[in-house]
């Protein structure tokens, strides 16, 4: 039935419907037997930092997600129960502690929308297909009732999610950087350098693999890279998707930070970063919100333009990673015909292409 499925949604992709069709099909799969769980969802103007308790009820087990509280200590202020959230899911067999014969040199952590399942196929089968145990990849998704049964199966097929009981929304892209960075630390502690990346994101991994190995023979400490942003202005008006607040940030520029889209970082840094937040107060923009970490901890924020914001199609090849592909049709396209103009550069790592 799994493989099914999946084979469903691939045929679906390949032959060039959106993921809306996907999700339609799989609806009518799992109509019958849908479930009526409800998630109260935080309203979406609220600042992440205020303090907000939601309850949150899966199957006959229910959280209190008290994620944003505030205590005084005679030394300075933690913002507890970061980690309140309760994991639904855990890759297998990608660490040393979860089944693994060593915790790999790269540590590959891919946002991803729990609704954007051709996103995570179409990765799976192009620049994540790579021939390199020293390299592992896992999927961040926080829950969706909607599509709960699948993301089971996917799970169940694939073995390569780390899930927490936070409802997966935009305004919660911080509780997933936070669960990303709490598991690649707790789980592998091992691993050398951790690669931050969003789901609509074409990435080209021997280049990365190359910026990296630059950086371990200069014996960089404290790598963290990837497209700096520097004296950028918060939004202050209240019909902005990104508003945030005088009082939950008080300075009139955010310090300097990295797009969180695509950052590499070494597990140095994963692990100060992981230390440090839950002294930091909370903000729904994820990426600043690792900037204002950083600037707290005084590292160095490296700007490397090859991580791309903007997708380019005649640069793919040279960019460690581009932004906002498009489909994921698109993405298995584009893919092809990039190794293919470039078979030496992806040999090592993918194999021959079928041009």
């Amino acid at each position: 039935m799994v493989k099914n499925v999946i084979f469903l949604v691939k045929q679906i992709l390949k032959s060039g419907f959106t993921i809306l069709v996907t999700l339609f099909v799989l609806h009518l799969i799992w109509n019958s037997t849908a479930d009526t769980e409800k998630v109260n969802k935080r309203d979406m103007h609220k600042p992440i930092s205020m303090a907000v308790t939601e309850t949150v009820t899966f199957e006959s087990v229910t959280t209190t997600e008290d994620a944003f509280t505030t205590e005084k200590t005679t030394e300075k202020v933690t913002y507890t129960k970061y980690q309140t959230f309760k994991y639904i899911h855990l890759p297998l067999k990608i660490c040393e502690l979860d089944g693994g014969q060593f915790d790999p040199f790269l540590l590959i952590v891919v946002k991803s929308s729990a609704l954007q399942i051709g996103n995570r196929e179409a990765i799976r089968s192009t620049w994540a297909k790579f021939n390199n145990p020293n390299i592992k990849l896992v999927f961040l998704l926080g829950y969706s009732p909607l599509i709960k049964q699948y993301i089971n199966m996917e799970y169940n097929l694939y073995k390569d999610i780390v899930q927490q009981n936070f409802l997966d929304d935009y305004f919660n892209n911080t509780l997933k950087t936070i669960m990303g960075l709490d598991w690649t630390v707790t789980h592998c502690p091992k691993s050398k350098f951790v690669f931050f990346v969003d789901d609509d994101y074409f990435v080209n991994l021997p280049k990365v693999l190359n910026y990296i190995d630059y950086h371990v023979r200069k014996q960089t400490k404290h790598l963290i890279a990837g497209h700096k942003y520097t004296g950028a202005v918060p939004k202050r008006k209240t019909g902005s998707k990104w508003y945030v607040s005088w009082q939950d940030y008080p300075e009139k520029r955010w310090p300097p930070y990295l797009s969180g889209g695509s950052m590499i970082m070494a597990m140095s840094v994963a692990k100060l970063l992981k230390e440090q937040i839950p002294y930091t107060k909370p903000l729904f923009i994820d990426d600043v919100f690792l900037g204002i970490v950083a600037k707290s901890l005084n590292i160095e924020l490296w700007n490397e333009r090859k991580f791309s914001v903007s997708f380019v199609p005649d640069r793919l090849g040279s960019l460690f990673s581009a932004h906002r592909y498009g489909s994921p049709k698109n993405l298995i396209s584009e893919w092809k015909r990039v190794r293919c103009n470039h078979k030496n550069l992806f040999q090592k790592l993918y194999g021959s292409p079928d041009c």
